[in-house]
């Protein structure tokens, strides 16, 4: 958590949390979203599949 990263629209923010969608009868991950806060100072927070993000070069 916390890592920067970007999504295909170009926005930027720290990624603050990561939700699995699960299959309750067979266990599986179904769907993987993340929570991100956005660093532009916009306040608009949004959400995004994990699998679309980049993590942006040089973060702490």
């Amino acid at each position: 958590m916390g890592q920067l990263v970007t999504d295909p629209t170009g926005r930027v923010g720290r990624l603050d949390g990561v939700l699995h969608h699960v299959a309750r009868e067979t266990g599986r991950v179904l769907h993987t979203e993340a929570h991100i806060r956005p660093v532009d100072g916009s306040g608009i927070e949004w959400t995004a599949d994990v699998t679309l993000l980049t993590l942006v070069a040089n973060t702490p």
